[in-house]
């Protein structure tokens, strides 16, 4: 399915921009692959906040929520979806990665790989159990 999603991508970008903008996206995508690759793995603590019965994990497309063992999320769990210009993307398809973290805190970088676009996301754990 992926080959296929690719190609329909390719054939877009051939559309929108021509063979050369079609190249220099495919080229920025196996640099992306080769930047990933080259990170060494987060450890499974880096990507967790906890408070009490309160947990939230960064997965690689978005936050988990669990409450008492239970998660609230499902699928990709919370994450953001936007329309620009006509094309729909949303931060499950970006790049997640924790910039800082605190014992009741995460800052996160998403980059998006359709877009020239990146968030920071601040996630903040207080006292009486909400985030």
């Amino acid at each position: 399915m992926e080959i296929k999603d690719n190609y329909h991508k390719l054939k877009r970008y051939i559309s929108e921009g021509g063979i050369f903008y079609a190249l220099l996206r495919a080229l920025k995508y196996v640099l992306f692959l080769i930047r990933r690759l080259s990170q060494p793995e987060n450890k499974k603590n880096d990507n967790l906040i906890e408070s009490g019965l309160l947990r939230v994990v960064m997965k690689n497309s978005g936050l988990q929520v669990f409450w008492s063992g239970q998660q609230l999320t499902v699928g990709v769990g919370l994450n953001l979806a936007m329309n620009i210009l006509g094309i729909w993307t949303d931060s499950a398809k970006a790049r997640w990665e924790v910039i800082d973290k605190k014992v009741d805190s995460l800052k996160i970088r998403v980059t998006f790989n359709d877009l020239l676009l990146s968030q920071i996301w601040s996630v903040k754990l207080t006292g009486n159990n909400s985030i």
